[in-house]
């Protein structure tokens, strides 16, 4: 999973364009730190995830994901996974469970 997670937050950070270097000035860290989280080699406190989020702004899904791609699983157009659809469907209006 560490290593998901230091995928992740390699995509996400190519994604928004940034060096591993600004990402570390960004959230206060030390490059050599950043290299580690995203080799999977250190488990980042939960106060650096939240400053690694709100720097590269993608959404916690984007960071926590545990398959790339969506492979295997459907998503809906929200990107959420299409099992959760079907379980909001059967509350009715009045919050109750149908």
């Amino acid at each position: 999973m560490l290593a998901r997670l230091g995928e992740n937050i390699q995509a996400a950070r190519k994604a928004h364009g940034f060096s591993q270097e600004r990402l570390a000035e960004l959230i206060d860290l030390h490059p050599r730190a950043v290299q580690k989280i995203e080799a999977g080699e250190l488990n980042p406190k939960s106060t650096t995830l939240f400053r690694i989020q709100a720097a590269i702004r993608c959404s916690w899904d984007t960071l926590l994901a545990r398959e790339r791609g969506g492979r295997g699983r459907r998503v809906d157009e929200d990107g959420a996974p299409a099992e959760n659809r079907t379980r909001i469907s059967r509350l009715g209006n009045d919050g109750s469970i149908r």
